[in-house]
């Protein structure tokens, strides 16, 4: 039973949404399904409504929704991908191969979109999803990896200024480093969800079920153990690179938007 702060947090975010595309209609019931495990994890406040509500009509198939979509985000994120041109990877295969596995999926997986969580910037979330997708095809044409360091300068295209010089300042290696120090001292139960969640994509509902409690519990605890990754992360990279905690907070916001993407890559086997 939802509590009448929940009710209010949702009717702030689906007003946020009504407000931001007024010719977009939204089911509240639909609404309240596709944004309920994002609100049981973290605050409306820390929510895009407006863009949540945006990716939910995309993923009802609704048309408007769907070429809204494509016109705000998808055609704008060639703009950003002049340096693969560079490199012999076309912009309209990156942004075409953006758009059919965003808003439509292929290969009988769903449109990535339904993993957009609302706590981050929707043109930075696909700016580094299309940048990685450019890196990919990159490999794939040179059929050799890009250095770290050519592939974390690309990363660092997608992030807006000032974030730029600062993704520039982290090697490879050092956030690599980094992020499996903060993996290997998360407690084992932390470890775990992690794992369950990004590598064998257990939905909140599964993990519920194989702990044994509630699923408002098991978001909670998910929760917990990525905050606890990013913070460890932040902590090892502030003392490594020897700055202001303030200049790694919008990096490091990048940096949890694309987290079950680093987990896939870095978490430890065990």
């Amino acid at each position: 039973m939802s509590t009448h702060a929940e009710d209010h947090d949702l009717a702030c975010l689906y007003a946020r949404g009504r407000e931001a595309w007024p010719d977009i209609a939204v089911d509240l019931a639909d609404f309240a399904r596709f944004v309920g495990d994002r609100l049981e994890s973290r605050a409306a406040s820390r929510l895009d409504g407006a863009a949540l509500y945006l990716v939910c009509a995309c993923l009802a198939g609704d048309r408007r929704a769907l070429a809204a979509f494509d016109q705000r985000y998808i055609v704008p994120l060639a703009q950003g991908l002049s340096r693969f041109e560079r490199m012999g990877v076309s912009n309209e295969d990156v942004t075409q191969l953006t758009r059919i596995r965003f808003l439509f999926g292929e290969g009988g997986r769903p449109p990535r979109i339904t993993d957009y969580t609302g706590a981050s910037d929707l043109r930075a979330w696909l700016r580094v999803a299309a940048v990685r997708i450019a890196i990919s095809l990159h490999r794939k044409h040179r059929r050799e990896d890009p250095s770290g360091e050519d592939a974390l300068h690309a990363l660092a295209d997608a992030a807006p200024s000032p974030e730029l010089g600062l993704m520039k300042e982290i090697s490879r290696a050092e956030f690599t480093t980094a992020f499996q120090a903060a993996v290997t001292a998360l407690e084992p139960r932390q470890r775990n969800l992690l794992r369950h969640q990004a590598i064998d994509r257990m939905s909140i509902d599964r993990i519920a079920a194989l702990y044994g409690v509630h699923r408002a519990t098991a978001a909670r605890w998910v929760a917990q153990a990525r905050e606890a990754l990013v913070a460890g992360v932040r902590r090892r990279l502030q003392a490594r690179l020897a700055v202001a905690p303030e200049r790694l907070d919008s990096i490091l916001h990048l940096i949890e938007s694309q987290l079950d993407v680093s987990l896939r890559q870095l978490l430890p086997a065990e």
